[in-house]
């Protein structure tokens, strides 16, 4: 089943060291930089994300852009309200908790989403599993473009049993 992970953005951010550095020189270049890392994990495993932001004075939308994978999103929260108060709000109105995932490293919100049925994530767990998968993804690409055009079938035979059945077409040709 699918997995639906709630990220608080700015929390994520400040925990990996390549986002911290574009966070010194430029906000918005930080957080594009961490959405196109997350939307490629989207498609790497087939979960949803919904990365949060705090708002902080910009107005509160949901953020998809063309083309984009449907199972991300991009929030920020409305007014005075927070990323926490948009997550807490979002995993209370999960339809099957169970399959939620919050990423963050308050304890606070960690704890009251547990409470409420959901899984809890620290940042560097998260961003270690969006690398894995995105390596996962980027392996099997290259192991597809590398066999060119071999069935499925000939994806998963043993190279020996392949050696075989070679041979056999190789003999019943002749």
């Amino acid at each position: 089943m699918p997995l639906t992970y709630l990220v608080d953005g700015y929390n994520v951010l400040h925990r990996e060291p390549r986002f911290r550095g574009l966070l010194r020189h430029d906000l918005e270049t930080a957080r594009d930089a961490l959405a196109e890392h997350v939307a490629a994990f989207c498609m790497a495993s087939h979960d949803s994300v919904k990365l949060v932001f705090d708002g902080q004075g910009r107005q509160p939308e949901t953020l998809t852009a063309p083309g984009a994978d449907p199972r991300f999103e991009i929030i920020y929260s409305p007014g005075k309200h927070t990323a926490d108060t948009v997550i807490e709000r979002l995993v209370y109105t999960a339809p099957k908790r169970s399959n939620v995932v919050v990423v963050t490293s308050d304890n606070g919100l960690r704890g009251l989403c547990r409470g409420l049925g959901a899984f809890s994530m620290a940042p560097e767990s998260f961003l270690t599993t969006v690398r894995e998968a995105r390596n996962r993804a980027a392996s099997f690409q290259e192991q597809r473009q590398h066999k060119g055009s071999l069935s499925e079938l000939e994806d998963r035979l043993d190279p020996s049993a392949l050696r075989a059945l070679r041979n056999l077409r190789k003999r019943l040709d002749e």
